[in-house]
């Protein structure tokens, strides 16, 4: 009885694995193409900072089960974000 099971179970075992090797994150370079209202938000929070991205994200996880690492931020707004950190630590040292 064990050998007529044997088959199947590494048929089985092997598509499993497979799938989970195979298949890319379903959100992933959502920005490019937005499929939903949720992902369309979240690119709009990406552009303005990593900061902003990741409020938006943890705000909206019971509604649009986005996550903070399918939404990539660019260069350009790290920079940006940090800039905006440091004047601002600039000007608290100053009063």
């Amino acid at each position: 009885m064990l050998n007529a099971l044997r088959l199947p179970l590494i048929a089985l075992a092997t598509g499993a694995t497979l799938s989970m090797v195979f298949v890319r994150a379903a959100n992933a370079e959502s920005c490019v193409n937005p499929q939903s209202a949720g992902a369309v938000r979240a690119c709009a929070k990406a552009a303005e900072g990593p900061t902003v991205l990741r409020r938006f994200v943890e705000r909206t996880a019971g509604i649009y089960n986005l996550s903070y690492y399918d939404f990539p931020v660019t260069d350009a707004v790290l920079v940006h974000s940090a800039s905006d950190k440091l004047a601002t630590m600039q000007a608290s040292a100053r009063r």
